[in-house]
């Protein structure tokens, strides 16, 4: 009796312990699968020219960088892999980067893609209002050319822009001023890697 007991015993043991396993695989599974929802409705949210002012003073970034592009603006495109590089090279000094598509509405997923593919892993938005009336508070009488980069310091302050493909190492030299460390780029002669 003694033994079928513990044999017993046993065998309840082993199935509350496979039933646990099964439970934290379930719920790592439904974990995994609600953050890959979560990002895919996040991604390319529409934002006004107020939406932004705000963003940009209720951060605790030391600087933010803000690109509006489209994916039918060859320059965006060619610029966009240089700039998501930066983006995950200073961030961890306090870059916030701030992707704005002047796509249509109807464009929407084709600029996930084109970011995804890129591996964008930060806030995108879509304008939400005509791109001269978004643009209008930071750069008066904008040219409306893509793609436009602007740089804020952390109190939202406009330090420089750019309208046209950016100057990658002058775009990297005030960013790494505006964040008070040297760019790597240029404390060294090596090339860095932009992985």
């Amino acid at each position: 009796f003694a033994r079928l007991t513990s044999s017993f015993a046993h065998g309840k043991l082993a199935f509350i312990r496979m039933r646990n396993r099964w439970l934290d695989l379930t719920i790592s599974a439904i974990f995994l699968a609600s953050a890959t929802t979560a990002r895919a409705e996040t991604i390319l949210n529409p934002i006004t020219a107020a939406e932004l002012k705000i963003k940009l003073t209720k951060t605790s970034a030391k600087a933010t960088l803000v690109n509006l592009w489209a994916t039918w603006c060859p320059p965006c495109k060619d610029e966009m892999p240089e700039l998501i590089a930066l983006s995950k090279r200073y961030a961890p000094h306090g870059l916030q980067f701030l992707l704005i598509s002047g796509d249509s509405a109807e464009d929407r997923t084709d600029a996930a893609k084109f970011l995804e593919k890129l591996g964008a892993r930060f806030a995108v938005y879509i304008l939400a209002e005509p791109a001269d009336k978004f643009m209008q508070p930071f750069i008066p009488g904008w040219s409306a050319a893509l793609p436009t980069t602007i740089l804020f310091d952390a109190q939202g302050k406009k330090l420089t822009s750019w309208v046209g493909r950016v100057p990658i190492r002058d775009v990297e030299k005030k960013m790494a001023a505006a964040l008070g460390v040297k760019p790597p780029s240029l404390a060294s002669p090596k090339k860095i890697r932009s992985d």
